[in-house]
């Protein structure tokens, strides 16, 4: 750690390591017709709330590099920002997609290559008016021909559960849509505590990417083989669950049948757990660490104003090893601290500098008391040298406007 003083600015300047990512999850914002991702804190949240489940999830998946080939692979996504279902295929356009002329109908995108890198899981955002807050859900496995679904490294498997066979659920990634009809005003913020007649995006966004993965997800088999009749069976969820509240519980509930459709979240008010610890919790006006919460894929029980921010619980984490992910065990070490060195240009701007290693992530955070951070967007790749920042750069959006005019606030640099 490091402080620099001027007669006039106070300023802490240090970094910090994350626990590591296993599980990349990129997301994609190229669906957000409506801009509603072009609010700074609405992106920093849904990026936070990426980064939570990447620090849970350490499941290995191959690359995918595929292009218009004989087999000209598809995918189906449900559009976040219209709700329609369309088909990506990665044959460069109609003339030469193998699909069409074996007589499938032309797909809705043609992307000409569709190139994933290993350990990265993609899910595509973006909002519309909706009847609840959030919808979301695992990408699905669209028209192809039978040796595309059985390709155990290819686009749809990508080496998960190493079988084609366990199921069908697809690990290309998901798809997750909010809300915008305004009936609630969204707390963006994930780093600040939620306002009494506000809904928290932070809870809201981890529940919606909890989806894609399969969990409580509609039509994934992995999932629905876990129930029978309302009730759950999965061992690894059943476990955590025990384990919280030192009983021998043989089943957890579903909500079931609603409205003539069977829904397939935790029940409501029913299932409570401990926030996982591992993997660097927001513990920001949540129960705390070692609190007991409602599950946070139950289907409703934070979707309104005024609840306290909620985390991935021990149940929903066993959830996910139920369906075949593998998922931390223990936090890997932190690296030793980063030197960082300021100093300030003849605008009087603030220039940080610090070493960098090639790929990794760096996040600039500033903060105007030292204990609620806001990040700075977009982050910075290393280059393997030293990496150097300006504040006031526009190619830069800072949440608290550090600078030259600023009178007194903090800065740190944090690596993923």
């Amino acid at each position: 750690m490091r402080a620099w003083v001027a007669t006039y600015f106070f300023l802490l300047f240090f970094c910090l390591r994350t626990p590591g990512l296993g599980l990349t999850i990129q997301i994609d914002y190229r669906y957000d017709v409506t801009g509603f991702f072009d609010h700074p804190d609405a992106r920093a949240a849904i990026e936070a709330a990426a980064r939570r489940w990447s620090r849970i999830i350490n499941q290995p998946l191959a690359a995918v590099d595929v292009g218009d080939d004989e087999d000209d692979r598809r995918f189906v996504l449900r559009h976040p920002g219209t709700g329609e279902l369309i088909e990506v295929s990665s044959a460069s356009g109609v003339e030469s997609d193998a699909l069409v002329e074996a007589g499938a109908s032309p797909a809705d995108e043609y992307w000409g290559g569709i190139q994933i890198p290993a350990d990265t899981f993609i899910v595509f955002v973006g909002s519309r008016d909706l009847d609840s807050l959030g919808l979301a859900g695992p990408l699905g496995g669209g028209t192809n021909f039978e040796e595309v679904f059985e390709e155990v490294d290819g686009l749809l498997n990508r080496g998960f559960n190493a079988s084609p066979e366990f199921g069908n659920l697809t690990v290309i990634g998901g798809f997750a849509s909010f809300d915008s009809d305004g009936e609630f005003e969204w707390h963006f913020n994930h780093l600040t505590t939620p306002e009494q007649k506000t809904v928290d995006f932070y809870s809201i966004a981890l529940h919606e990417l909890g989806h894609c993965f399969g969990l409580g997800a509609t039509g994934v088999v992995e999932w629905e083989g876990l129930i029978e009749g309302d009730q759950y069976f999965g061992e690894n969820a059943l476990s955590a669950y025990r384990q919280d509240h030192e009983n021998d519980l043989e089943s957890l509930p579903v909500q079931g049948m609603v409205e003539n459709r069977f829904d397939y979240h935790w029940k409501d008010g029913a299932i409570d757990s401990i926030i996982f610890p591992l993997g660097q919790p927001n513990y920001l006006s949540t129960v705390g660490r070692g609190g007991v919460q409602e599950v946070l894929m139950s289907a409703t029980a934070y979707f309104a104003p005024g609840v306290p921010r909620h985390e991935v619980t021990n149940v929903d984490v066993g959830a996910l090893k139920d369906l075949g992910w593998s998922v931390l065990e223990v936090d890997p070490p932190q690296d030793p601290p980063i030197e960082l060195q300021i100093s300030r240009d003849v605008a009087g701007e603030f220039i940080l500098k610090f070493s960098s290693q090639l790929g990794k992530n760096y996040r600039i955070q500033t903060s105007l008391d030292s204990h609620q951070w806001n990040d700075v967007t977009p982050s910075i790749l290393g280059k393997n040298e030293i990496t150097t920042w300006l504040s006031g750069d526009p190619n830069f959006i800072d949440p608290n406007g550090l600078g030259a005019y600023k009178k007194a606030g903090f800065f740190r640099v944090v690596k993923d």
